[in-house]
């Protein structure tokens, strides 16, 4: 098939197979007045007008990509061969689009991990105020019986802000 142009000017060449069936009843006349060649004297000029006028209504975009079918309407269309620069440009578009939609995902997961680790994060502080809470009374019980048991002679006053036991000394 002939280069065809397409709405944008890009020539394209297309491969493209055409089901066609003569009717028996003309058969005959047909075989009389075209002759054995009847597809290089009917058919394929037919084709090729019809293929460049269908072509001329869309852009090159169009017959490569999934919206083919359309074109496929008309004729089938077994291949599209794009002019290389086009092509390449293609390709490069759709790598450019599935690196964007990774870097979208990695920065998604990166988010999720800083909000995990937020939450980790406050989770335990969380812990430690409770246990901080918690603990400090008996701490300071704990601290004072083991200073009762010193032989040493002391004052002992507990009931400080921190929890924890005074110890006054005389000197």
């Amino acid at each position: 098939m002939p280069p065809c142009p397409t709405s944008e000017g890009l020539i394209v060449s297309l491969d493209v197979s055409l089901l066609y069936r003569l009717r028996p009843a003309e058969a005959a006349r047909v075989y009389k007045t075209v002759g054995r060649r009847y597809e290089m004297v009917v058919i394929e000029p037919q084709l090729r007008s019809v293929i460049r006028d269908v072509t001329a209504e869309y852009e090159a975009k169009f017959l490569y990509s999934a919206s083919r079918e359309m074109v496929a309407q008309n004729f089938l269309l077994r291949n599209v061969q794009l002019p290389q620069l086009l092509t390449t440009a293609i390709q490069e578009k759709l790598q450019a689009e599935q690196q964007a939609q990774r870097m979208r995902f990695v920065l998604d997961r990166g988010r999720q991990e800083a909000e995990r680790k937020r939450v980790e994060g406050q989770g335990i502080a969380d812990f430690q105020t409770i246990v901080a809470r918690g603990i400090s009374p008996w701490k300071a019980i704990e601290v004072a019986h083991e200073l009762s048991k010193s032989p040493n002679t002391k004052v002992v006053i507990l009931g400080d802000k921190s929890g924890l036991p005074i110890i006054l000394n005389d000197k």
